[in-house]
């Protein structure tokens, strides 16, 4: 026997509430051309809303260690070269929330043969214990195939493929380059498969660097997206 439930002009009274008032200070120092250490200091007001009904309020100030080591270059979607950010984040003891955070994030050109170019974008970030609204999250361009901000979790690892597979250019305004993709991530204890086809469209001799559309398909649990996007989102 199959139950199905009908909602029927269901209508949300209330969301939970979420406000934040951000300030940031970033300094960097550059070791050598391609290898730079980045500090930031965090200071947010938070005021949030828990799942069962608590009013969360205080200060969060942190500090963030980045190091930015790698050249990475691309010119119209094709990619030259590797870019890799470790980085660690802790809370000053002064701060009302207590956590860690650490991850790393890259940009590899894996292969690249005429127009045809094979893009890695690994990612890997964990933190403890992490107050609600510093859970990681996955969805829309962060893992294509899925709708923005379904799995949320205090850790992650994400590999996301790009294969750009050829160009096409209409006269001297328009070059349009179709690609496949493949994201794969192990997040909220699952792992998450989504894969689709997309078209970047580069205007020249304009500031957009590029207009992306896209379609995929995600597995575990099965869903479907399209996205139009400006400028570079990975």
């Amino acid at each position: 026997k199959v139950l199905v439930d009908h909602y029927i002009g269901r209508k949300v009274e209330r969301r939970l509430r979420n406000q934040a008032l951000n300030f940031n200070i970033s300094t960097g120092y550059h070791f050598r051309p391609n290898l730079l250490l980045r500090l930031d200091h965090f200071l947010e007001n938070r005021r949030f809303e828990e799942l069962d009904g608590r009013e969360i309020r205080g200060l969060l100030l942190s500090h963030r260690f980045t190091l930015d080591w790698g050249s990475y270059y691309s010119n119209e979607g094709l990619a030259s070269g590797y870019n890799f950010k470790p980085y660690y984040e802790f809370t000053d003891p002064v701060s009302d929330f207590q956590f860690y955070k650490m991850g790393i994030f890259g940009k590899q050109n894996i292969f690249r043969r005429g127009n045809f170019n094979w893009i890695l974008y690994p990612r890997a970030e964990i933190g403890r214990p992490l107050p609600r609204f510093q859970l990681f999250d996955l969805g829309g361009t962060r893992l294509r195939g899925y709708h923005s901000q379904i799995f949320r979790s205090d850790g992650y690892v994400s590999a996301q493929n790009d294969l750009l597979l050829t160009v096409f250019e209409l006269g001297k305004l328009f070059k349009l380059r179709p690609l496949l993709f493949a994201d794969l991530a192990y997040i909220s204890n699952g792992t998450r498969f989504g894969f689709g086809a997309g078209l970047n469209v580069y205007v020249r001799q304009v500031a957009v660097p590029a207009i992306q559309i896209s379609g995929g398909y995600g597995l575990n649990p099965n869903g479907f997206s399209v996205a139009i996007l400006v400028g570079p989102q990975i």
